[in-house]
């Protein structure tokens, strides 16, 4: 509410920390500054400490957050902020600081050791901010695209990444429709124009996250063509291609087993001079129709069965 908003502003304003009343002694959150609007947020490493029936309550050491805590993630309660370490590159030309920690296929790969983030964590990171790693009963019917989109713009939109907001860099497709087409269009190729070579300094890099319709051939190369994106698909060359298709063969193998759930891809690209996007690093993940990620079929099953019980 209205009224809401303004009590969280002024309580930004005095960097005063809430407290969340579902355990007698409260358990401290923060404030985090969205656009115009204000998000309380559950502090790092807090999730065990709310009530199980609480909405804060995560055990974060199963979640996958927790390797993700410490350099890669870091939290400034005061500001609301959420600064990252990326372990790939947002500019041409720019080189990723070697993490001789990590395993050789760091880049692409699913896990994290903590240090920086692959771009698969990213994602990883981007699904857990927008909570949709969480289901109620309540939920069906509810959860649509538009929804995810936009949950997932509100998580960009508390992130910092090289200096910059994160939510300038991720580019989200909103909810195509046939009658909006040139103006969603428009959109898009203004959004995109930041990826375009610009005479006198380094091409950005935008991060594109959609829904997978299809990978097939193209006149040059491989296209992946996203759903809510369907005049605007993004190239990929022939290496890019076998290298997506190898690294992922699991994704794609689940996918063509469950035809109602999603496969969301995230990737860095730049736009050539003809407003087309071209990738540069692919990750996919695979998620049943009510957006939930998984790893394996067991995974499918366990959580289709507990959304089937109401759970």
């Amino acid at each position: 509410t209205d009224h809401g908003q303004s009590l969280l502003d002024q309580a930004y304003a005095k960097r005063d920390r809430p407290r969340c009343p579902c355990m007698p002694h409260g358990v401290p959150m923060y404030i985090a500054k969205v656009g115009a609007r204000y998000i309380v947020k559950r502090m790092p490493e807090t999730g065990v400490e709310h009530s199980p029936g609480c909405a804060s309550y995560a055990p974060e050491d199963l979640t996958g957050l927790a390797q993700l805590l410490g350099d890669a993630v870091r939290v400034d309660p005061d500001s609301g902020q959420t600064i990252l370490r990326l372990g790939f590159r947002l500019s041409v030309g720019e080189r990723v600081a070697p993490d001789l920690t990590g395993p050789a296929a760091a880049a692409d790969s699913v896990r994290t050791n903590g240090k920086r983030l692959s771009l698969r964590a990213l994602l990883d990171f981007l699904w857990h901010e927008s909570n949709l790693v969480a289901w109620s009963p309540g939920m069906a019917g509810h959860r649509h695209w538009g929804l995810v989109a936009w949950l997932l713009r509100q998580a960009a939109g508390t992130a910092r990444a090289k200096g910059h907001p994160l939510s300038e860099r991720i580019f989200v497709p909103e909810p195509f429709r046939l009658e909006r087409k040139a103006e969603i269009a428009a959109r898009r190729l203004n959004t995109w124009q930041r990826a375009a070579a610009c005479p006198g300094r380094a091409q950005q890099l935008l991060v594109m996250i959609g829904e997978v319709k299809a990978i097939e051939a193209a006149r040059y190369g491989h296209k992946i063509v996203f759903k809510h994106l369907p005049d605007a698909p993004l190239f990929l060359d022939e290496d890019l291609h076998r290298k997506l298709v190898r690294r992922f063969a699991p994704e794609l193998d689940l996918r063509a087993a469950d035809e109602g759930g999603h496969l969301m891809a995230i990737a860095t690209f730049v736009t050539g001079r003809g407003g087309s996007a071209t990738a540069e690093e692919v990750a996919l993940m695979p998620t049943t129709s009510q957006w939930l990620p998984y790893d394996d079929p067991y995974g499918k099953v366990l959580l289709e069965t507990l959304v089937d019980q109401h759970r």
